[in-house]
């Protein structure tokens, strides 16, 4: 396990969140999403956008983190990848087909008052984005610069 740390800055010298790591990131943003999922006030991820893109987010900080939250992102990649996925009996689509009807299943159907479905498609798709690299991989390599950012790691 890596420990880095969050300095100011060149010339300041002083941290300023101290050690923040990958597994901790993770961490707090599951904590965060489950605020989010509830409905907080202080958390206001209100409609299926925000909700979805912060999943997504989420979804790529925890394979990034590896550990136990690599192995539940994996899981999380079974499930589309045993539907659709090589050798699954609606044939194999590939990881680029994969990862946009997830997206799309995030993003684009009127979710209402239900707020777990852009979550789990969302999560379904992080691990799939990463897999199928081409534009798909754009919102990977952004993610993976501002964790390198937060957390003092390089990119």
């Amino acid at each position: 396990m890596t420990l880095t740390t969050l300095a100011a800055g060149p010339g300041i010298g002083h941290q300023i969140f101290g050690a923040v790591t990958l597994t901790g990131l993770s961490g707090l943003l599951a904590f965060l999403l489950l605020l989010g999922l509830r409905g907080n006030k202080r958390v206001q991820l209100t409609d299926d956008d925000r909700l979805g893109a912060f999943a997504l987010v989420t979804g790529l900080v925890w394979m990034a983190a590896g550990s136990s939250w690599g192995d539940f992102m994996r899981g999380v990649n079974s499930v589309p990848n045993g539907l659709i996925g090589s050798g699954s009996p609606m044939g194999n689509w590939g990881a680029g087909a994969v990862a946009a009807l997830f997206v799309a299943i995030t993003f684009l159907p009127d979710w209402g008052t239900k707020r777990f479905p852009p979550v789990a498609f969302a999560l379904m798709a992080a691990p799939t984005l990463a897999e199928a690299g081409g534009i798909w991989a754009i919102p990977v390599n952004v993610v993976r610069l501002l964790v390198a950012m937060v957390t003092g790691g390089a990119g």
